[in-house]
């Protein structure tokens, strides 16, 4: 069973709760996105930069619990190799455009490795440098 999906795009669209890790964090323990999905069980998305994890639910309750224990037994740290962030819905009440449609997903922002938009089109976040990856 394949466990991760190649997304062939710099920008990756973000869709409830989401784990993101940067893949040179991964390759540093070991990992490629492939082998680590297999070892945590958990399907994905990756475009070589990235790696998303996706939970239907807001909050991500399985994907909290993950991170932690994530932090306790491996040398991953969260801000510096993964994140947790939920999608900002871009229209509210009476199909009002969310207020900070164009600019960086507030939730982000202590990320300095992370960059993000939230479009029109949905939440998109990107390596911020790829010759880190």
């Amino acid at each position: 069973m394949k466990l991760i999906t190649f997304v062939d795009d710099s920008h990756m669209q973000l869709a409830f709760s989401c784990l993101i890790f940067r893949t040179s964090s991964l390759r540093r323990c070991g990992w490629t996105p492939e082998s680590f999905a297999a070892h945590i069980g958990w399907g994905g998305e990756t475009n070589g930069h990235l790696l998303l994890l996706k939970e239907m639910n807001l909050p991500g309750h399985r994907l909290w619990e993950l991170a932690e224990v994530l932090s306790n037994t491996t040398p991953l740290r969260e801000w510096d190799d993964f994140v947790y962030v939920e999608e900002q819905l871009v229209r509210g009440v009476g199909d009002r455009l969310h207020p900070d449609l164009g600019l960086p997903l507030a939730q982000l922002t202590p990320c300095t490795w992370l960059g993000s938009i939230l479009a029109e089109e949905g939440n998109f976040v990107w390596l911020q440098t790829v010759t880190d990856a």
